[in-house]
C-alpha cells in the first residue's frame, strides 16, 4: 500500500487553485459534477472503471473534501466507496456515495441548541397508564385539564404537576371526544354509535344521547307522538349515527345563537354530520335535547381528521381515500369547496396560513407540501425512520412556527413553517407505541400519547454529557477490519462507529429503515446486512447509509438469526427463520446473492445461528436443547446434539463451539466432530440469574448474565479438554446483551441493557473506559483510563461471602490435618482457587484423573501443598497428603453441571433420578464430593449403592473407591 500512494497527486498549494474549488461546489454544483465526471472517465480510460492504483494515480483528490485528504484517507474513499469489494469503482458508485456524503439523509450530531425538551414524566402518571394506546389526547385550558382517550377509558390529567384527577369508563368502547369552548360539556362518541354528554365540573352524565336506536330508557319516557316520530326517523335515509363516529369538533364558522353548541361528526364511512345541542335555559334544568340539521358523504373512506381554516373560514377533511377536501357550511348545507388527489391514505395535515400551503401525511409516504392558490403539489419531504402518524402546528415564539410530526415509535420531528426543512428530531424514551399528539398552546408544551401521557417543552436546552450514545436497544456490535472501527446499531436504525484506541466516535448515521430486529457485518467491514418487519435483507453501504440491494425471501416467517462468513475464496450468507427453517446463500458476484441450500431438521424454534469458517460448516441452536451442525459439503450428512436446555447463543472458537443454555450453564462442543465435551455452569456463585451473552477468543471465554456480571473462564487442553473460572466481577447495572473481542487485541467490549458500552482489557480486566459521543482516552497510558463506578448486587455479595465462608472452612480442616506449614494467605476465594488450579497442573482433570491407576503416583504432597498456597514439606510421606482441601477444590471447578445439581448424601438417589445415565457422569464427580465432606461416615453408603449397578460398573466403582480412599485411611478397603 505504501509503494502505491507515493503516486497520489499532491493537493493543490496554489491558493488561486484551492480557491477556484470551492467556490465551483457552492455556487454551480452542476459544473463541479461535470468536471468531476470528466475527470473520472478520463482517468478510468476505455475501460470506464476505476481500479485503487488508477485511483491513486488520479486528479480526483482535488475535487473530494476540497484537495485537503491525505494519501492515506483518500485510499480509504476508494474502500467506503467500493462496498461490494468489488476491486473497482464505477461512476454510478461515486456519485452515490457523494451524495450521502454530502447530504446524509439522516448524522447524527450533538447540536447546542435545541428547540424543544422532554418532561420527566412521574413514575405515578406511567403507574396509572391506559390498558391500551391512547387514541386522542387534547388539552383544555378553560377546565385546566388534559384529557386522554383510549378504548377503556378517558382520564383527566392535571397540568400543573401532572397528575391524575378522575376517569371515566363504560361498558362500550370509546371512538372520540370533544370540549365545547368556552363550557363544561364534553361530547364522548362510542363504539356502539351513540355520542353521549358529561359535565365536565362535576363528572356527571347528562340526560341526552345520539344513537343509531333509542335506548331502553328513552322508549320507556316516549309518548306516541315522539314514538311515531322516532319510528318514522329510522325508517327514512336521514338515520343519524348510521356509522361509527370518528373524530368531532365543534362547528364555529355558523351563525352564534344563545344556549345552542353546534358540533361536526365524521364517521369511518366519509359520512359528515351537522348536529345542534340545546341547552337549558336554567341552570339546573335537564331539558337538553339535540337535533340532525344536515349531514353528506364527502369521502368514500373513513374520515381522519378534520380544521377550520381562520382565514378562509372553510373545513378542511382529510380521509383515508387519498383526499383533502375544503367543505363550507351554508344554509345548513354542506358544500365540497376543494379536493386535493394524493396517491397514499391521509393520516393528519397541518395548514400554514403565511404560507397557503398545506403539509400532508400520509400512510407508507413520506409527507408532502401542496399550494393551495392553486391547488397543486410543491415538493416532497423526507423521512428516514417510521412515517407520521399525527401531525400538528406548533408555535415557538411570536416570530418562529413549526410542523410537528409523531411516528409510532414516539420520535418527535419537527418542520420550519417558512422553508419546511427539517429542524430537529427528537427520539422519545419509552418503549412504548404512540398514536396521538396535542399542543397546549398556553404553555408551549406538545403533548404526545403513548399508554401514559409524554411530554416535550419548548426551551433553549443546554448541552449535556450524556452516558450513552444509543438510546434504545443495541442489536448489532461488529468490528470493522478494513477500517479498524467498532460498529454498533440499535432497533431504530442508529449506526455509530468508534475508535477503540482513543474511544472517540467517529462517526454516526441513520439508515432509512426502523424496527430492525437482527443486524451482521461482511468480513471486510464494508457492508451492513439489515431485517426487519417486512422479512427481507436489507444491504447496506456501512459508511455512506446507502442502501446497495435487497435480498427477497421466498421462506415464511421473520428471520431471527443472520450470519455473514467466507469459506475459502467464498462468501456465504445464512439465516435461520421461526418457522423452524435456516437458508444458506452464496454471493456469486459482488453484492448479488444467490439461494444455496434450505436446511430443514429442527423439530423446534431456532434461536440462534453461527458459523465456522475454518471448518465450512453452519451450526443452529433451537428451544429444548436442539442444536445441528450444516457441513457446506453435501456429501456429508449433518450432526445433531441435544444439551438438554434452551439454546440462547452461539459462539465459535476454532475447533471448539460454546452455546450458552436458558438454564445458566455453558456446553462445549468440538468441532468439526461435533461432540459433546464438557459442561459448566455460567457462574460459579449460587445466585439466580440467566446467561444473556457469550464469546470466546484464544483460551478466554466469557459469559454475561442479567446480574451485569461478567464470568471470565480459562480454557486447557493438555491431556484433556477443560474450562474454569478464573475471575468474576461486575461490569454493568444491568443486564448485559452483548460482549466482543477486539480482534487481534488484548481487550473486550461489553454492551449492558441500559444501553452503555464499556471497554476492557482482557489481562487483568480493568475497564478502559464508557463510550460516550465526547469520550477520550489513549489506550498506551493506564493514566487516562476512566474508572466507572458501579454498584455491586447484594445477592452476589452474600454468595461470595459463603463461598468464602465455606473456603476458610476447608483451609481449616486442611491444617488439622496437615499441621506442618501456615496457614494460606488471605486472598479472595476467586483469585486463591484460580492460583490453586494454574499451579497445580498435575490436577487439570481430577475425573479423568480418577479413573487412572496411576493417580497415587501423580499426585505428590508438595504439588498439593504448593497448590493450597502452604511450604512445601522437606520429606513428604504419602499418608500425609491433604486430600479433603485437595478434593474439595478440584471438585468444586472441574465437576460438571450434572453433577453439581445432582450432589446428593448418597448414590442411591441418583440412581432413582437418573438410572440410565453413564455413572462416569454422576458418580465420579459424586465419590469425590462425598469423600472430600466426610470420608469416614459416607464410605458405607457408597458400598451399599453400588449394588444398583451391572457388575462391571460396580467393579469400576469400587476400584475408584480403593484407589482415593486408600491413600487417605487404611480400613477403608475393608468396608468394601
Amino acid at each position: 500500500m505504501e509503494e502505491e500512494t507515493k503516486f497520489l497527486s499532491r493537493p493543490p498549494t496554489n491558493l488561486k487553485l484551492r480557491r477556484g474549488v470551492e467556490p465551483i461546489v457552492d455556487r454551480n454544483p452542476e459544473m463541479f459534477l461535470k468536471n468531476l465526471k470528466r475527470a473520472f472517465y478520463k482517468a478510468s480510460g476505455e475501460q470506464r472503471t476505476l481500479t485503487l492504483k488508477k485511483w491513486i494515480e488520479s486528479g480526483l483528490s482535488t475535487f473530494l473534501h476540497n484537495g485537503k485528504l491525505t494519501a492515506n484517507e483518500f485510499v480509504e474513499y476508494f474502500n467506503k466507496v467500493d462496498a461490494n469489494c468489488k476491486g473497482y469503482i464505477e461512476w454510478p458508485d461515486l456519485a452515490m456515495y457523494m451524495i450521502c456524503e454530502t447530504s446524509p439523509p439522516e448524522k447524527i450530531k450533538n447540536a447546542n441548541d435545541k428547540i424543544i425538551e422532554k418532561v420527566e414524566v412521574p413514575i405515578t402518571v406511567r403507574q396509572e397508564c391506559h390498558r391500551g394506546t391512547i387514541t386522542q389526547i387534547d388539552s383544555i385550558p378553560w377546565i385546566q385539564r388534559y384529557i386522554t382517550l383510549s378504548y377503556d377509558a378517558i382520564k383527566f390529567w392535571k397540568t400543573d404537576p401532572l397528575e391524575l384527577d378522575y376517569f371515566l369508563k363504560n361498558q362500550a368502547n370509546f371512538c372520540a371526544f370533544m370540549v365545547f369552548k368556552k363550557s363544561q360539556i364534553m361530547a364522548v362518541a362510542l363504539s356502539t354509535r351513540r355520542i353521549i354528554f358529561y359535565n365536565t365540573s362535576n363528572y356527571t352524565l347528562l340526560p341526552v344521547t345520539i344513537g343509531a336506536s333509542p335506548t331502553a330508557s328513552s322508549i320507556k319516557h316516549m309518548n306516541y307522538n315522539d314514538s311515531k316520530k322516532l319510528l318514522s326517523a329510522l325508517q327514512g335515509p336521514d338515520l343519524p349515527l348510521y356509522n361509527c363516529p370518528t373524530i368531532m369538533i365543534e362547528a364555529i364558522y355558523v351563525p352564534k345563537r344563545p344556549y345552542f353548541f353546534d358540533m361536526l361528526v365524521a364517521d369511518d364511512c366519509g359520512v359528515l354530520s351537522y348536529f345542534a345541542l340545546t341547552t337549558p335555559q336554567r341552570r339546573d334544568g335537564q331539558d337538553y335535547s339535540i337535533n340532525l340539521i344536515s349531514h353528506k358523504e364527502i369521502h368514500n373512506a373513513s374520515i381522519t381528521e378534520i380544521k377550520p381554516l381562520d382565514d378562509l373560514e372553510v373545513y378542511a377533511t382529510a380521509s383515508l381515500d387519498n383526499t383533502i377536501k375544503f367543505i363550507q357550511i351554508d344554509n345548513n348545507n354542506i358544500t365540497i369547496l376543494r379536493t386535493f388527489n394524493e396517491l397514499n391514505p391521509i393520516v393528519s395535515f397541518c395548514y400554514f396560513e403565511h404560507q397557503h400551503s398545506i403539509l400532508i401525511c400520509m400512510k407508507q409516504s413520506p409527507p408532502t407540501v401542496w399550494s393551495t392558490k392553486p391547488p397543486k403539489r410543491t415538493m416532497s419531504i423526507s423521512l428516514n425512520y417510521d412515517m407520521p402518524i399525527k401531525s400538528v402546528n406548533f408555535d415557538h415564539d411570536k416570530t418562529q412556527h413549526y410542523m410537528v410530526a409523531v411516528s409510532q415509535n414516539g420520535d418527535v420531528r419537527l418542520f420550519s413553517g417558512m422553508t419546511f426543512l427539517p429542524q430537529g428530531t427528537y427520539e422519545s424514551d419509552y418503549q412504548e407505541k404512540f398514536g396521538s399528539i396535542a399542543v397546549d398552546e398556553d404553555r408551549h408544551i406538545i403533548l404526545l400519547g403513548a399508554r401514559f401521557p409524554v411530554l416535550w417543552r419548548s426551551v433553549q436546552a443546554k448541552v449535556v454529557v450524556e452516558n450513552v450514545v444509543h438510546r434504545f436497544s443495541i442489536c448489532g456490535c461488529f468490528y470493522s477490519e478494513d477500517f479498524q472501527r467498532i460498529v454498533t446499531t440499535d432497533v431504530r436504525g442508529v449506526v455509530n462507529t468508534f475508535d477503540h484506541t482513543n474511544g472517540n466516535n467517529d462517526f454516526g448515521l441513520r439508515l432509512d429503515v426502523s424496527g430492525l430486529k437482527t443486524v451482521c457485518i461482511d468480513g471486510r467491514g464494508r457492508r451492513l446486512f439489515t431485517t426487519s418487519n417486512h422479512g427481507n435483507i436489507d444491504v447496506w453501504n456501512l459508511n455512506s447509509g446507502s442502501i446497495l440491494t435487497t435480498i427477497e425471501r421466498k421462506e415464511p416467517g421473520l428471520i431471527n438469526g443472520l450470519k455473514f462468513f467466507h469459506f475459502g475464496v467464498r462468501m456465504f450468507l445464512a439465516y435461520a427463520t421461526t418457522v423452524k427453517i435456516a437458508v444458506i446463500m452464496v454471493e456469486t458476484l459482488p453484492g448479488q446473492f444467490t439461494f444455496l441450500s434450505r436446511l430443514e431438521g429442527h423439530t423446534k424454534n431456532i434461536t440462534c445461528i453461527d458459523a465456522s469458517s475454518k471448518h465450512g460448516v453452519v451450526v443452529t441452536g433451537a428451544t429444548g436443547g436442539e442444536m445441528i451442525m450444516w457441513p457446506l459439503d453435501p456429501n456429508e450428512n449433518p450432526r445433531k446434539q441435544i444439551i438438554g436446555s434452551d439454546v440462547d447463543n452461539i459462539c465459535i472458537n476454532g475447533d471448539y463451539l460454546y452455546a450458552s443454555c436458558e438454564d445458566g450453564t455453558i456446553t462445549c462442543l468440538s468441532l468439526p466432530h461435533f461432540e459433546n465435551l464438557l459442561r459448566v455452569k455460567g457462574m460459579p456463585y449460587s445466585i439466580t440469574y440467566s446467561l444473556t451473552a457469550i464469546a470466546c477468543a484464544n483460551d478466554i471465554v466469557v459469559s454475561g448474565d442479567s446480574n451485569g456480571y461478567l464470568t471470565v473462564f480459562k480454557t486447557m487442553n493438555d491431556k484433556f479438554y477443560n474450562m474454569f473460572p478464573v475471575k468474576v466481577f461486575r461490569c454493568h447495572e444491568s443486564e448485559i446483551t452483548q460482549l466482543m473481542f477486539i480482534p487481534d487485541s488484548p481487550y473486550l467490549l461489553t454492551i449492558g441493557g441500559d444501553f452503555t458500552m464499556r471497554l476492557w482489557e482482557t489481562e487483568n480486566f480493568e475497564c478502559v473506559g464508557n463510550f460516550t459521543r465526547n469520550s477520550q482516552w489513549n489506550i498506551s497510558d493506564q493514566t487516562t483510563y476512566i474508572k466507572q463506578d458501579i454498584k455491586e448486587n447484594e445477592k452476589y455479595q452474600q454468595a461470595e461471602k459463603t463461598e468464602s465462608i465455606k473456603m476458610t472452612s476447608s483451609m481449616m480442616t486442611a491444617r488439622s490435618v496437615n499441621s506442618n506449614g501456615p496457614m494460606p494467605s488471605s486472598r479472595s476465594p476467586v483469585m486463591r482457587k484460580r492460583d490453586s488450579l494454574l499451579n497445580m497442573s498435575e490436577l487439570r482433570s481430577s475425573r479423568k484423573l480418577a479413573n487412572n491407576a496411576s493417580m497415587k503416583s501423580m499426585l505428590s504432597t508438595a504439588s498439593i501443598r504448593k497448590a493450597l498456597g502452604q511450604e512445601p514439606e522437606r520429606s513428604p510421606s504419602e499418608g500425609s497428603i491433604d486430600w479433603d482441601a485437595a478434593f474439595e477444590m478440584i471438585s468444586s471447578y472441574y465437576s460438571s453441571a450434572d453433577s453439581r445439581e445432582y450432589q446428593v448424601q448418597s448414590l442411591d438417589e441418583v440412581v432413582r433420578r437418573e438410572p440410565e445415565k453413564e455413572s462416569q457422569v454422576l458418580i465420579d464427580p459424586l465419590i469425590e464430593n462425598i469423600i472430600a465432606n466426610d470420608p469416614s461416615k459416607e464410605v458405607k453408603k457408597i458400598s451399599e449403592s453400588t449394588k444398583v449397578f451391572s457388575s462391571k460398573k460396580q467393579s469400576r466403582v469400587e476400584s475408584k473407591l480403593n484407589m482415593i480412599v486408600k491413600p487417605m485411611h487404611r480400613s477403608a478397603p475393608s468396608l468394601l
